[in-house]
């Protein structure tokens, strides 16, 4: 496939050569050849398919193209810089380290997850990347015995008129109005 040493062979072909893809010119005669990722067939170019032989050195997927090849990740992975092997994708560098999460992201082999240990108040949503704040006073009203308010991640207990919360912030104890 390499050009001939002669400068005489450099020139280049007619137009009208009649070659399908390369041509050069020997001792004054064009002489037609295929490009790289073809082979002659019959006086034709054909396409070689790389893939066919040992996945074309690839590590996951192979797509054959026209003279060419290309490989392929599975979701998670990337191609490294050798073109042929797949590396994990940290997804959570984007964004300051959170990558696609609001919170905590955890990058692991081949894919992430997300937390939210430090949105106090607050528990991973159901789309997996959200924290959604939690009304603490759901369950069990707080741990109050009267009256709950949650609010930025921490519950706070209050008490009807004539009573006042007691040494433990949770229980109303009667006033002694006497």
């Amino acid at each position: 496939h390499g050009q001939g040493s002669d400068h005489q062979d450099q020139a280049h072909c007619p137009h009208n050569s009649g070659c399908p893809q390369e041509c050069r010119m020997e001792n004054g005669y064009p002489v037609c050849y295929c490009s790289d990722g073809f082979v002659e067939v019959n006086g034709d170019c054909s396409d070689i398919n790389e893939c066919d032989r040992d996945n074309g050195g690839c590590e996951e997927g192979c797509q054959n193209k026209p003279g060419s090849y290309m490989c392929s990740c599975p979701t998670g992975y990337e191609l490294s810089d050798d073109g042929h092997s797949c590396v994990d994708t940290n997804e959570c560098l984007a964004n300051n380290g959170h990558g696609p999460c609001q919170d905590v992201c955890m990058n692991v082999d081949g894919y992430y997850y997300c937390e939210c240990r430090n949105i106090p108040g607050t528990q991973l949503d159901e789309d997996r990347h959200t924290c959604t704040v939690v009304n603490l006073c759901d369950e069990r009203n707080g741990g109050c015995s009267h009256y709950c308010h949650s609010t930025h991640g921490q519950s706070y207990c209050s008490c009807p008129a004539g009573y006042e919360l007691s040494e433990d912030f949770k229980t109303c104890k009667d006033i002694d109005e006497c």
